[in-house]
């Protein structure tokens, strides 16, 4: 079981590494050459700037607003069963 659980991680983890390779291809090209810690680098410089935070925040505002649409509609579904089983 926990040899099964760290392949899993692996797996998840290096997923991840591979996705990350890609958006950084993909979207900066230029950096693409560039070592680990110098991505870390820039990324943890732009995380500090306000439209950084800023989009981040309107993401997670998003995120949260479809969770919460999602979940209401899912309440009503279930009182709509409830209400014709009687």
């Amino acid at each position: 079981m926990e040899k099964k659980a760290k392949e899993e991680r692996r797996k998840r983890e290096n997923h991840h590494k591979y996705m990350m390779g890609g958006v950084i291809h993909k979207y900066f090209s230029e950096c693409y050459c560039f070592e680990e810690s110098e991505i870390d680098e820039i990324i943890r410089v732009a995380f500090r700037t306000g439209e950084v935070q800023k989009t981040i925040s309107g993401i997670k505002a998003r995120a949260n607003q479809v969770l919460s649409s999602h979940v209401e509609s899912e309440v009503k579904a279930d009182e709509s069963e409830s209400n014709e089983s009687r």
